[in-house]
Parts: structure tokens; sequence; C-alpha cells
């Protein structure tokens, strides 16, 4: 018996936004995976005594989530966060691109696999500072109909940043005898998020993100032990902390059949 490695591992795109993103990013691992319903069909009419119940299996789908890091790696050093209400000695942020997958699973469907289509997208994170003895800790943003955004700017590195109008919406401030004062907050964005850069986590498209369709995968664990299917992007994350390695996350949701080999 025998076992492959993980350095064997690979994963390719051959459409949509997927192409865009490992274009930009070296993936470091994959975890995949597929689940189907199931359904008790146990009937009446069995006059023997107890008997084991009796199972019917349903649509079948799957889920993906993948690591990885720049093409060239990136230490937060080079990152920033600037805009927000609160932005002195911001030493870590966070955010997360959320995309629903809508089930669009129709009687035209013959695979046994459910289908999905794109929802509506979101965005936030959080991001924190240390607290020094000038600058005074802004609160959260008002309630109003009309409420007053911050304009901010996250950078990942020189040149490559994720920007758009972002209300704060929860926080806090944590003081330790003997060790740093920090102040967090936690944001949602509002509306477009704004992409620039070649080694930014999305493509942009027109200045704005481009809509995350949905593209073909191909997850291997060797040469000749793949997973291939269509996936629709459902989360893409990214953590820029000051001295570390800067990585990204991503899930999809499979539309479709997935073919194993």
């Amino acid at each position: 018996m025998a076992a492959s490695v993980g350095i064997t591992g690979l994963v390719a795109a051959a459409s949509g936004t997927w192409n865009a993103l490992l274009s930009r990013q070296s993936v470091a691992s994959f975890t995949l995976n597929f689940t189907g319903a199931e359904f008790d069909s146990t009937e009446f009419g069995n006059t023997s005594g107890i008997v084991p119940r009796q199972w019917l299996p349903g649509l079948r789908t799957a889920t993906v989530n993948l690591e990885a890091f720049s093409a060239t790696p990136v230490l937060g050093v080079v990152g920033n966060a600037t805009g927000m209400d609160y932005a002195t000695n911001i030493f870590e942020w966070d955010m997360t691109l959320a995309q629903a997958a809508l089930d669009v699973t129709d009687f035209s469907v013959t695979s046994a696999w459910r289908s999905f289509a794109p929802g509506l997208q979101d965005w936030q994170g959080s991001f924190s500072g240390f607290i020094d003895a000038t600058t005074a800790i802004a609160n959260i943003t008002a309630a109003s109909a009309s409420p007053t955004m911050a304009a901010a700017t996250f950078t990942i590195s020189s040149g490559n940043t994720l920007a758009g109008n972002i209300l704060t919406r929860g926080g806090g401030a944590t003081v330790a005898v003997g060790d740093r004062n920090i102040v967090r907050y936690e944001y949602r964005g509002d509306n477009e998020l704004t992409v620039v850069g070649t080694d930014a986590i999305l493509t942009a498209n027109s200045g704005t993100m481009a809509a995350l369709a949905a593209g073909s995968l191909t997850l291997s664990a060797t040469a000749s032990r793949t997973y291939v299917g269509s996936f629709i992007p459902t989360s893409f994350q990214i953590r820029v902390a000051q001295g570390e390695l800067t990585r990204i996350r991503a899930t999809g949701q499979l539309t479709g059949a997935l073919t194993i080999a």
C-alpha cells in the first residue's frame, strides 16, 4: 500500500473568476467536501417484527475550500488601512467578500447533482490598532437614515488595494496590565468594492469589483487523481497583519456534476 503526498497536488482553473484568482495567487491547500441527501423509505407492511430502516439517495452537491498566498509572497509589513474613523497605529485588518449561491435545480436536471446561480454580494471585516495617549478612540457609525460613511482603503502591498465606503458596526478595547492597549472595530462595506492592482485577490471590472461568475476548477491530488467541476465563488477572505505572511482563503459551491477520476 502506498500514499501520495500533498506536494503533488494542484488546483487549475479553465475559466471565470477562478482563472483571475489563480493567476495572481499560489494555492497551498484545498479541501473538497461532497454530500448527498438521503430519504427514509421505510414503509408499512412488514410483519416480521423490528427491521432496519430503508433509505434512498437524493441529489448531490459539493463545496471547495482553497488556501493560497500571493504568487510573490507578501508580508503584512507592507500593508496598511486608512480612511476609517479611527486609523491610528493600525497593525492588522481582514476582509471577507461573500456571495450567495442560490439553488436553481429544476426538473430538467438529469445528473443527480444540484445546480446553483450567483446571488447578491456582501463585504465586511475588522481592523485593529494600538491605543496611544493622544488620539481619541472613535465611536461606531451612528444610526441615521443618511449615515456618514468612512471612505476606507485597505492596502495589501504597494499599489494593491481594496477600497470602499464602510460603516463600523461593532468594536471594543482590550486593556491589560503589562500588555499593549488595543482597540478593534468590525465594519461592513456599503455598495461597491473598488479593486486596484495586479496582486489583489480579485480582478477589477472598470475599477469596481467584477462579477463572481462560475468557472471550471480541476482539483488534483496527483496527476491521475482529479476532481473537475464548475464552482461558483462564495467567499474570498484576506488577512493582512504586521510581520505575518498574507494569506487568502476562498470557498466555492459546485453547480452541476462533479467528475471524479
